[in-house]
């Protein structure tokens, strides 16, 4: 399910900090495809975790060692990000169990079928401040209240590229519109995927202090 694709998230912060000198972003490119691989590999939960650990610990370094300024990806490698990272989340659901990598379609009273423009799901960014929106928030698991933080606090991160920035926005605001139509006994499992991005971007954030 979707809600298991925010390892993206992670995956753009990592990237970000790894690039400080030049060359770097295919460096982290090369990484994050091996960590992919790794995870498409996986056939169970367990090996899942042990791939996010290494990836999250994987980020840890790279944002001990990042410079004062990261090099900026270009569009080309950005589209590459997103790839890589949304094969990686579609993976780590299949191999958690989660099945199907593509929410189902929520009935929208109104018959339109889409939701009102700048979006109203649990974790849209309020427009112009950076900050994740609270939605039904209260509805959502604390590990995801505290992803929500950790994405606001690295979207102030003057570090990281303006447009590593703006995709990590947009990325997180796709996402977390599709929180409101997981299923309760969904929610155990979200929580999990929130602590393990909310713990990877973290430890990328850790650069920008």
């Amino acid at each position: 399910m979707t809600k298991l694709s925010i390892a993206f998230l992670a995956a753009v912060s990592i990237m970000s900090f790894g690039c400080k000198k030049k060359g770097g972003a295919g460096e982290a490119m090369a990484k994050m495809g091996e960590f992919k691989d790794k995870m498409c590999a996986c056939k169970d939960k367990k090996c899942a975790d042990e791939v996010q650990d290494s990836m999250n610990k994987w980020s840890a370094e790279n944002a001990k060692s990042a410079g004062d300024k990261a090099e900026k990806p270009d569009e080309k490698t950005m589209k590459e990000m997103r790839e890589v990272g949304t094969k990686y989340g579609e993976c780590m659901a299949k191999a958690m169990g989660a099945g199907d990598a593509t929410p189902p379609t929520t009935a929208d009273p109104t018959g339109s079928g889409t939701p009102p423009a700048g979006g109203s799901g649990a974790g849209a960014m309020n427009s112009g401040d950076n900050k994740p929106g609270t939605g039904d928030a209260g509805d959502l698991p604390a590990e995801c209240k505290e992803y929500q933080a950790a994405i606001e606090s690295l979207a102030k991160c003057e570090k990281l590229p303006q447009a590593t920035r703006d995709a990590l926005k947009q990325s997180y605001e796709q996402t977390s519109a599709a929180w409101a139509s997981v299923p309760a006994e969904g929610r155990a499992a979200l929580g999990t995927a929130c602590k393990s991005a909310a713990d990877a971007v973290k430890q990328s954030a850790a650069a920008c202090n």
